[in-house]
């Protein structure tokens, strides 16, 4: 899996993190890698370097939208300018009740997504994830799956600052 790293705090758009490394150290990683380098210039002249990949524009991506309910997890996949291109749900992959919320539906509905997707002629993607369900990290795993690049992924859930005013206490 690939962390998204913050491209006005660190200057580069996104970098290769390894995968199985725990969430807390993806960033310390690309912190170090990124404070150790000399800064990058876009002229493209180094990207002809052996073994290093040229920087994507992770706005240019398509985007895989992830929702994850406690009941549900839907998968839709748009490109950059957000039009959407397909979609799946674990209800539309044949679960029912209950076992819509598990993980195993949300991956067998990230693949079939992304495998549309796929023929579509999409290779790579950024993840946008939503929601606090249960099918939020293996929705993730079967677009993996599938064989569509992850190269970026965040976090949009929204967070109250607050929130809304509470009612008012009940006289007994």
């Amino acid at each position: 899996m690939f962390a998204a790293v913050s491209c006005a705090r660190f200057g580069v758009c996104s970098r290769r993190v390894a995968q199985g490394a725990p969430v807390a150290r993806l960033a310390v990683a690309a912190r170090r890698s990124i404070t150790s380098s000399p800064p990058r210039s876009n002229d493209g002249a180094d990207d002809a370097v052996v073994g290093r990949e040229p920087l994507v524009d992770i706005e240019a991506l398509p985007m895989a939208h992830v929702l994850s309910t406690m009941n549900n997890t839907m998968i839709t996949i748009t490109d950059a300018e957000g039009n959407t291109l397909n979609w799946a749900s674990a209800g539309s992959c044949g679960f029912k009740g209950s076992r819509r919320g598990t993980t195993y539906a949300a991956q067998i509905a990230g693949a079939k997504a992304a495998a549309v997707a796929k023929e579509k002629g999409v290779s790579n993607v950024r993840v946008l994830l939503k929601g606090l369900g249960r099918g939020r990290v293996s929705a993730v795993k079967g677009i993996q799956q599938a064989g569509l690049n992850i190269k970026a992924l965040s976090d949009v859930t929204p967070v109250p600052h607050n929130g809304c005013r509470p009612p008012k206490a009940r006289r007994l």
